[in-house]
């Protein structure tokens, strides 16, 4: 009787370290290389700075079944030593060794390498906490395969020593956005997704594929995330966003000397605007076919470009007004004669733009 009730107490033991590893997430299972869950994918440029700080949260996700794909574009600094060192110590790690092609190229080379069901884009000078993927796809799949999670972004200044365990964070809970088929809704103000970060969401992958997304290479330095999200949002049916909390966190480094953000004029940020990213937007127009949605999306577009071109102070008379004549002759273009697309708040927006450009440039 006894031998059996310390058999039954052996078993019992057992199967409790068994469900308290699965629950815990430990490492034991072996990784999947053909079927990992997530696929981070991190650009790598002239950050061997930096390279430290991003890996060592990514290597140490409490989700293991993760692919982390670096894409090194051309580094002259020791960033492909940096990257090397994690790839002989993690067999996760991916390095795509590539000529310089910039953060669209890089993007894109990931892309096409990825294998999880979804996709965190990660920028090699910024950081996530180690339960982003984790929770982040357990929301995913807990609501049903959505196309988009949006992750709490935190600023922080280069140099600061910034730590997760201090970031200040009030805890709210997933907020599930859906479109339903035959729903005219638009999607950008319904999904409660923001339009211009690619960093601070995890994308499907079948969503992106399906779709035929990329990252727009030619002549665009500046802003290719934000046209790539008015590429994708249109097509999106259901995201979650408004999370906050400790265990799910992008970090965005700020005021780094070299990055694009910090060392791109205004001026080539709004030459960006006028000639490529609105006309590639105004050329697809077709996917915005919710209510109301081309008089959005020129509303959106007169106050995103004014916006930018307000910003700078440099060079008014040489450059501005040829900029916003050059971009209200697109976008009477793309209207032509049927102005009764165009709601009040749109008519308002462009007369504003106009005399914007008659009384100060």
């Amino acid at each position: 009787m006894k031998k059996n009730i310390d058999i039954i107490a052996v078993v019992s033991a057992l199967a409790l370290v068994v469900l308290t590893c699965f629950a815990l997430d430990l490492r034991f299972k072996p990784f999947n290389h053909r079927d990992p869950k997530v696929s981070v994918i991190i650009p790598v440029y002239n950050v061997e700075k930096y390279l430290d700080d991003c890996l060592e949260n990514v290597v140490n996700q409490t989700l293991q079944d993760i692919e982390i794909i670096c894409v090194n574009d051309g580094s002259t600094d020791n960033s492909f030593e940096v990257l090397q060192k994690y790839e002989n110590e993690d067999a996760r790690i991916k390095i795509i060794n590539k000529e310089n092609g910039g953060l669209s190229s890089a993007r894109n080379a990931g892309i096409k390498e990825a294998k999880g069901e979804y996709i965190l884009f990660l920028d090699s000078d910024d950081m996530v906490s180690r339960g982003v993927c984790k929770n982040a796809y357990y929301l995913a799949k807990t609501y049903g395969d959505v196309d988009a999670v949006e992750i709490k972004t935190i600023q922080f200044k280069d140099g600061e020593n910034f730590s997760f365990e201090n970031a200040k964070v009030q805890e709210k809970p997933a907020v599930l956005s859906v479109i339903k088929s035959g729903d005219s809704s638009n999607p950008f103000t319904s999904l409660g997704i923001s339009r211009y970060m690619i960093w601070n969401k995890m994308w499907r992958t079948e969503f992106i594929k399906q779709h035929d997304l990329w990252f727009k290479e030619d002549g665009l330095t500046f802003n290719e995330d934000t046209l790539f999200n008015y590429m994708a949002l249109p097509y999106a049916k259901r995201a979650i966003s408004a999370v906050e909390n400790k265990e799910m966190i992008y970090a965005y480094r700020k005021n780094r000397d070299e990055s694009i953000t910090r060392s791109t004029p205004f001026r080539e940020v709004a030459r960006n605007w006028v000639y490529i990213i609105s006309p590639e937007i105004l050329k697809s127009a077709d996917r915005f076919d919710f209510k109301d949605g081309k008089s959005w999306l020129v509303s959106t577009l007169i106050k995103d470009v004014q916006s930018v071109i307000m910003l700078s102070e440099e060079d008014r008379k040489e450059w501005k007004e040829d900029y916003i004549k050059d971009f209200l002759n697109d976008i009477w273009q793309f209207i032509g004669s049927d102005e009764n697309i165009l709601t009040y708040e749109c008519k308002e927006r462009l007369r504003m733009l106009k005399s914007y450009c008659e009384m100060q440039c």
